[in-house]
């Protein structure tokens, strides 16, 4: 197996999911939940091939959230998605 720790692919689906999942959930407040089958079809089918073990794809969960909760904070996002709003 050629994998990374924290599984790189999980880890980049997972803060895409959060980012977008926050502009969509004003707009579509259960939809929002959908875009979170993207990060888990992508880990699982990793797992599935042998490219990964499972630790390094929990940890590729945990790190894409905590990461991306840093970067949301700093950039202040919820400013700019209430600002398009109007």
């Amino acid at each position: 197996m050629e994998g990374t720790f924290p599984a790189g692919d999980t880890m980049r689906t997972t803060i895409f999911a959060f980012i977008i999942g926050y502009a969509l959930s004003r707009r579509f407040p259960r939809g929002c939940y959908l875009l979170w089958i993207y990060p888990a079809v992508v880990s699982i089918s990793r797992l599935y091939l042998l490219q990964e073990y499972p630790l390094t794809i929990i940890a590729g969960v945990v790190f894409g959230i905590i990461i991306a909760n840093i970067v949301s904070r700093k950039l202040k996002i919820e400013l700019i998605f209430d600002r398009s709003k109007t």
